[in-house]
């Protein structure tokens, strides 16, 4: 039952189907051994950065435009389930209430505290989706730096957004940022010190030997 449902792509299975996965191992792997032959097909990217950069109202527009575009896109959101942030997820979500609205699915996920704030239960739960026929996956994580090389492993493409709002020159943004993505944006581009941002990401990782994709965005 649970996958005829899940197959159709109606939100309760969906709900149930990751709350498995991310906390019942046995019935997970079940579920992943019948799901597995038919998934694997979406496309997968990954979104992080620095808190407050932005992400949220980005996915928010972009899952708009994937809709006019015919795709079905569905956000899965890692919460860094810290003290520190406990209402950030909620805050995402009320940012990205155009894109639910164009029926696009959210989803937030709790690291745990599992390594580059993505949780392992990230894959099986992308696994879920692509089966419900979403594409593609976007997966937002809050980049602090250190070990978020992680979701640039499970992503296909991996946009690193930073804001020059966020008080980050480009000598203080981690190292490990600087060296995952296929598309970096500075994002609000419209605020003061955006182009210095932007010529200096360009400058600084503009001439990597694997030549990413800068943008501008607002």
């Amino acid at each position: 039952m649970l996958l005829a449902d899940l197959k159709k792509g109606k939100r309760g299975a969906i709900a149930k189907a990751i709350s498995l996965v991310e906390n019942d191992e046995k019935e997970a792997r079940k579920l992943v051994k019948s799901i597995f032959k038919n998934s694997g097909k979406s496309l997968v990217i990954g979104i992080t950065g620095p808190a407050g950069a932005g992400k949220s109202s980005l996915i928010n527009k972009t899952s708009v435009a994937l809709k006019k575009l015919g795709l079905k896109a569905a956000v899965l959101a890692i919460d860094p389930t810290s003290h520190v942030t406990g209402g950030a997820i909620l805050g995402d979500r009320v940012r990205m209430t155009e894109s639910t609205d164009s029926g696009t699915y959210i989803r937030s996920i709790a690291s745990r505290g599992a390594t580059g704030a993505i949780s392992r239960s990230i894959r099986n739960s992308i696994r879920v989706l692509e089966y419900a026929g979403f594409n593609p996956i976007i997966i937002e994580s809050v980049g602090a730096g250190q070990t978020e090389v992680e979701i640039s492993n499970i992503a296909d493409i991996t946009v690193v957004v930073f804001n020059p709002h966020t008080g980050d020159s480009i000598q203080t943004i981690k190292a490990g940022l600087t060296e995952i993505g296929d598309i970096y944006l500075v994002n609000k581009s419209d605020l003061d010190g955006a182009t210095q941002l932007f010529e200096s990401v360009k400058e600084f990782i503009g001439m990597t030997e694997r030549n990413p994709v800068i943008l501008q965005t607002s």
